[in-house]
């Protein structure tokens, strides 16, 4: 998928035998693109959002010497996505098979908004997912600890985890055995029916 690619060197990303990343410009941004806090790019898998963006760049990294598994992979890929000034990440491919010729890999493309959330944003500071999904009810965690991804994969970066006695809007859209919930500050994220049935009997 990704040709010839820029390396793009960080050093804060990249120290001795850590993952290798690579970002390629595709398009131009239809704004100014500025360093961004890692926890503000939104993630998604398979499918981009359906607020009007442009892909401005594709992005890979390649598992180093030091193999510390997807999770990890998806970490630093994000935090190209920041450092390059990315309102959310689209995952597009997941390889976990490594081999003596071929590394594990996760690949992505850089998602710019066309506008804004409001006129008060700016570039450091992203809007928050909004669902536009119908939300189902609300659902009160008892006994086990929720779990709430950034995306609806069992490896997405832990978002949330509610407590018991703590409320979730649970969307009715199921997506491949995960629904998107709403947390009480307004965040949107994803848990696995089977954890939300453990956690709100």
């Amino acid at each position: 998928m990704i040709r010839t690619l820029a390396v793009l060197v960080v050093a804060s990303l990249v120290p001795a035998c850590a993952n290798h990343l690579y970002y390629e410009a595709l398009l131009p941004s239809p704004r100014p693109l500025a360093s961004r806090p890692i926890e503000s790019v939104e993630i998604f898998v398979v499918s981009p959002p359906t607020r009007p963006h442009v892909t401005v760049g594709l992005m890979q990294v390649l598992e180093g010497n030091d193999r510390r598994g997807t999770q990890t992979l998806i970490a630093d890929l994000r935090g190209l996505a920041a450092q390059t000034g990315c309102d959310a990440l689209l995952i597009t491919s997941i390889d976990h098979q490594r081999s003596r010729y071929r590394d594990a890999s996760v690949e992505g493309a850089c998602i710019v908004y066309r506008q804004p959330a409001s006129s008060n944003d700016d570039p450091g500071q992203a809007p928050s997912p909004v669902s536009t999904a119908p939300e189902k009810q609300t659902a009160v965690v008892r006994g086990v600890p929720l779990e709430v991804r950034t995306g609806p994969f069992i490896v997405a970066p832990l978002l949330a985890r509610v407590p018991e006695g703590g409320q979730v809007s649970v969307s009715a859209i199921v997506t491949k055995g995960w629904r998107q919930v709403r947390l009480p500050d307004g965040r949107v994220g994803y848990t696995s029916e089977a954890a939300l049935g453990r956690a709100s009997p």
